[in-house]
């Protein structure tokens, strides 16, 4: 999915259903990735975002979903826990940024 302003990509997210983690169970999709150019913040793109990302699981029978995030970035986390998303407790090095991770979930309408 992508964010439009103008006519301009402005973000996308990405979603995969099953998730990549083994211990999840089916049911679950994983929101891989979301990004929204930071000359586009705080303007409800990454929200809109979100919104799609989670309603395209629910509507072909997910319950949940999970991400993962990096452990020191607390604004993504504020902007998660903002859309009812928690940490599970899983934690992680991060395969590419190479630094701690760790995996919030959030269950679907």
């Amino acid at each position: 999915m992508v964010g439009l302003t103008g006519g301009e990509i402005v973000g996308s997210c990405f979603v995969v259903s099953p998730p990549r983690d083994d211990d999840l169970g089916t049911g679950v999709a994983e929101l891989v990735a979301i990004y929204v150019d930071p000359e586009h913040w705080r303007r409800g793109i990454g929200s809109v975002l979100l919104e799609a990302a989670q309603a395209r699981p629910a509507s072909s029978g997910s319950t949940e979903m999970s991400l993962w995030t990096l452990t020191e970035n607390h604004p993504a986390q504020a902007f998660y826990e903002r859309h009812g998303w928690s940490a599970d407790g899983a934690e992680e090095v991060h395969p590419v940024a190479k630094a701690p991770a760790i995996r919030m979930r959030r269950p679907l309408p």
